[in-house]
């Protein structure tokens, strides 16, 4: 994200920030499908809107299963 104004018609210039996302998959059968993804990888601190912090790193894993 580049550098920008936090609302339309303020001066509130906020930081430009890059993030890094991953995301796999894994089929252990034809009816079973796990996942893992990772976001905001290097952590990193930043704001959409000025004041308001946003999520650091984060983990999410699962499994679906078709019957």
């Amino acid at each position: 994200m580049g550098k920008r104004y936090d609302r339309a018609g303020e001066t509130t210039e906020m930081d430009s920030y890059t993030l890094w996302h991953a995301k796999g998959n894994y089929d252990f059968s034809r009816n079973i499908r796990g996942y893992i993804q990772i976001e905001n990888i290097g952590d990193k601190q930043y704001q959409v809107i000025d004041g308001y912090a946003t999520a650091g790193r984060s983990y999410y894993a699962g499994a679906e299963v078709a019957f």
